[in-house]
């Protein structure tokens, strides 16, 4: 049903586009609508978000600094941390080349998005990862933490990526020292890579399925069922949280990228920003 109702809202988009009235928009679409939600009645089942402290609780759990869980560990940092404040969907973040990566900006990093989806629309889009405040979860030092050890790993022996990751420190930023690394990389080369056991690092992309991976196995070993968790956890762990800080809708779609706001609502549920009238009847 939810894919249906995905179709339907994306066919309605290209029509107002192309400046013809949405077709799910007429009665007799809504009707079809309305009987299949009838014929299909089971509750939507919909993955939890991921909120800060639950993020901190899982990232606190990595190891950052013995070869090779490391490796590992960098990596999935980042995609934890880029997935959550980029608001990205996980074809998003597979999909990332170092040539979507532009510096310069006062405020952070930012990640221009080349989907298909931006493609068929005609439109470009980027997210802003921003210089935070704590260095553990700062987007741009988690991002560029894992940039650095790549081409570390490309130039240096076994011992002197050992030694790196010894020396790896989370307590101070990094996303405002010179990234002169990333210069070195082939723009069409992807960001985040494909691992074999042992850490050796591949020049394959990650999959979509792989981010999903990395959020429940994190996830678990933080303590939280990961039946419940999943790659669309920290696109709507960022919502929740935004809605949570008082933050517009419009201001977070800028940053999600959603054309539109219905799947905002599901997040001001689970921001539990407002109180529900039910705990005021005196029941």
């Amino acid at each position: 049903m939810n894919t249906l109702v995905r179709w339907v809202s994306a066919i309605n988009v290209l029509h107002r586009q192309a400046g013809h009235p949405p077709p799910g928009a007429t009665t007799d679409v809504k009707n079809v609508l309305a009987s299949a939600r009838r014929l299909n009645s089971e509750v939507p089942r919909r993955m939890q978000p991921v909120f800060l402290r639950e993020l901190r609780r899982a990232l606190g759990l990595i190891d950052m600094n013995t070869h090779p869980a490391a490796i590992r560990g960098h990596r999935d940092w980042a995609i934890l941390v880029l997935g959550f404040a980029g608001g990205f969907q996980r074809s998003e973040l597979a999909a990332l080349t170092f040539g979507d990566i532009q510096l310069g900006d006062p405020l952070g990093i930012r990640l221009w998005i080349r989907t298909a989806r931006t493609v068929q629309m005609g439109r470009t889009a980027s997210k802003l990862l921003p210089f935070g405040k704590s260095p553990d979860t700062c987007p741009a030092c988690a991002l560029l933490r894992w940039t650095r050890l790549l081409h570390y790993i490309r130039d240096r022996k076994l011992i002197e990526v050992e030694v790196f990751l010894l020396g790896v420190s989370l307590s101070k930023h990094i996303c405002r020292e010179p990234q002169l690394e990333l210069q070195t990389f082939d723009q069409k080369s992807p960001v985040l890579r494909s691992l074999r056991r042992g850490g050796h690092v591949q020049d394959t992309r990650i999959s979509d399925d792989v981010v999903n991976d990395v959020v429940k196995l994190r996830l678990k070993a933080a303590g939280m069922d990961p039946k419940r968790y999943g790659a669309h956890s920290l696109r709507s762990g960022f919502i929740a949280e935004a809605l949570r800080g008082g933050h517009p809708y419009r201001a977070i779609m800028l940053q999600t990228d959603h054309i539109s706001s219905v799947a905002l609502d599901h997040g001001q549920r689970d921001s539990h920003s407002y109180r529900n009238p039910v705990l005021d009847l005196g029941v």
